[in-house]
């Protein structure tokens, strides 16, 4: 190749160089809308990925309410079977308390009765 060729190819590269260099120190205003554009897309970009995380975020904690719901529905459930053997076993141990009363009143009067029996057999002999 010649010299000029070449000399002429460095020029060109040059003045590519210095078209690229004025381009980002002073961009040319359909330029600066690209960078608008492309600034707004990352922003849209941002906010989409944030909505999603959110989305993410509210599904499982609607999730996790469910899950309590359901637990706190079946401790009150739970809760109301022991309450109602609770019921059961109070009314079973008065019923027992009062078969007792009545064993120890039947006790204390078969007691005496022997021992009107004994004294009056002490009388006789």
């Amino acid at each position: 190749m010649s010299f000029l060729l070449l000399h002429a190819q460095l020029l060109n590269r040059l003045d590519m160089h210095q078209d690229m260099v004025l381009l980002v120190r002073e961009p040319k205003p359909e330029f600066r809308l690209c960078l608008y554009i492309v600034f707004d897309f990352i922003q849209i970009l941002i906010f989409f990925f944030c909505l999603m995380f959110i989305q993410t975020w509210l599904h499982s904690e609607q999730e996790a309410a469910k899950d309590l719901r359901k637990a706190l529905s079946e401790a009150e459930a739970r809760n109301l079977e022991l309450a109602t053997e609770l019921e059961t076993v109070t009314r079973k141990l008065d019923q027992l308390q009062e078969s007792v009363q009545r064993f120890n009143e039947y006790l204390n009067m078969s007691l005496k009765m022997v021992q009107s029996f004994f004294g009056l057999v002490k009388l006789f002999c």
